[in-house]
């Protein structure tokens, strides 16, 4: 009899020691090594991209060759210049259409003709290795630009000694002068320069940074169109009210045509603007080359000339 117990209780102890190393074994797992390789392209074939505002589609497709929807997006316009430089555009908003098309709204600084433009991408926070080609046409006088004075940035991280004035730039977003005087409207997108490839929009409340990487934020910005024009110089102006997004916008105005020979040539359109640093306490008249110019806005260097 005690032999069979010791039997039984060897053979207990054996399979004890088995359901304990069984329960230790980690289960293995087939792990999913599938990366999704996200492939961007135009909406439309025939977009055209001018200077200025450009809205346009993008489709974002897997591998399986499906548009997704529900991404994180960023598209980065870049031109690179004959010099070898490169610099981004402003670009405003990137809306998902919800169906793996995107809506974006840039605004481009330059035509094709200085360099070649061509769009990047970011999806969920990693670049694209795609890139898109792009030809943009247009004029240059499509767009007003002031520069600082004392304002200053570094354009290039890589050369942190080289600063310069900060370019604003001025882009129209909508515009109508077809009817009568006193009934014209404008919208106008204003957008810094903080560095090469970066450009953000202005309202009062912006946070911008100078030469010295400092932050500093903006107080009133006043941006006015000329509604008298006497041929050299502007007698009256228009304030556009700030709407806090980059747009500045005006209704039942007198837009004066401020070309060369109104009603023969391109029409155009004159604006001034005048930008306060709370950080510094102070005021600053922006003008064509970023040198003092009359100091009240008045000057022929303190305002821009675009085309209508």
């Amino acid at each position: 009899m005690k032999f069979f117990k010791t039997i039984f209780f060897s053979f207990f102890s054996v399979i004890l020691a088995a359901i304990a190393i069984s329960s230790c074994t980690p289960i293995a797992h087939t792990k999913d090594t599938t990366t999704t390789t996200y492939t961007p392209s135009l909406r439309d074939s025939a977009q055209i991209f001018i200077v200025g505002k450009t809205v346009f589609g993008v489709v974002i497709k897997d591998n399986n060759g499906s548009a997704i929807p529900g991404l994180t997006l960023k598209v980065t316009p870049e031109m690179t210049m004959a010099s070898g430089m490169s610099h981004g555009t402003p670009v405003e908003s990137i809306v998902d259409n919800g169906d793996g098309s995107y809506t974006v709204t840039a605004y481009f600084l330059m035509d094709s003709s200085g360099g070649t433009w061509q769009l990047h991408f970011h999806v969920n926070g990693t670049h694209l290795s795609n890139q898109i080609p792009i030809t943009v046409g247009g004029s240059m006088m499509s767009r007003g630009q002031l520069k600082g004075i004392a304002d200053l940035i570094t354009p290039d991280s890589s050369m942190p000694m080289t600063t310069g004035p900060r370019p604003y730039f001025i882009f129209k977003s909508a515009l109508d002068t077809s009817g009568a005087s006193g009934s014209h409207t404008i919208d106008l997108f204003l957008a810094a320069r903080e560095d090469m490839m970066t450009h953000v929009a202005v309202y009062s409340g912006q946070t911008l940074t100078n030469e010295m990487s400092k932050a500093w934020t903006t107080g009133t910005i006043l941006l006015s169109v000329c509604n008298t024009w006497n041929g050299t110089a502007c007698t009256a102006w228009s304030d556009l009210t700030d709407k806090g997004t980059g747009h500045f916008t005006g209704t039942g105005l007198t837009i004066a045509d401020t070309s060369a020979t109104p009603g023969t040539t391109m029409p155009r359109f004159v604006v001034h603007l005048n930008v306060v640093n709370t950080t510094a306490a102070s005021n600053e008249w922006k003008t064509t080359g970023g040198v003092p110019g009359a100091g009240d806005g008045t000057g022929p260097t303190e305002f821009s000339n675009i085309n209508q």
